[in-house]
């Protein structure tokens, strides 16, 4: 997303597998995408459940190099922006932004703008993992 700091105005904001499939991945409401704003970015950090066909289809592709761009939808509210010229082009700057998605894709709308997987247990399988191994199991 460009530079600036991004309103959390929205009701929610939702993780999107890409701009075609009406699939979330992870949403505020849910309590599984956080998103923090920085002087010099907004993070993201999604936890994704590998417990529906399209999330596995998310994760398959994102861990094949298919998928590593992130497209962030916003709202740029009156004089959240400006304007300057630049000899013969223009430059837009960002100040303040109503961020309401954000999607994984192929192509980003920024070239900076990329997801990295960070722990990429599954939660159903992690779970499922701690119940049916003794080993990993907490001793008091």
């Amino acid at each position: 997303m460009p530079s600036g700091r991004a309103s959390r105005r929205a009701r929610t904001s939702t993780f999107w597998p890409s701009t075609i499939t009406p699939s979330p991945l992870a949403s505020t409401a849910a309590g599984t995408l956080r998103l923090r704003s920085t002087d010099l970015a907004v993070e993201i950090e999604a936890t994704v459940d590998a417990s529906t066909t399209w999330a596995r289809d998310f994760l398959a592709a994102h861990r094949a190099g298919l998928i590593r761009g992130l497209s962030p939808g916003f709202r740029v509210p009156q004089g959240g922006d400006k304007v300057e010229r630049r000899g013969a082009d223009l430059l837009r700057t960002v100040t303040a932004a109503q961020l309401f998605e954000v999607s994984a894709v192929t192509v980003p709308a920024y070239p900076a703008a990329q997801i990295e997987a960070r722990g990429w247990q599954p939660v159903a399988a992690l779970a499922q993992r701690l119940v049916t191994h003794h080993s990993n199991r907490w001793r008091l």
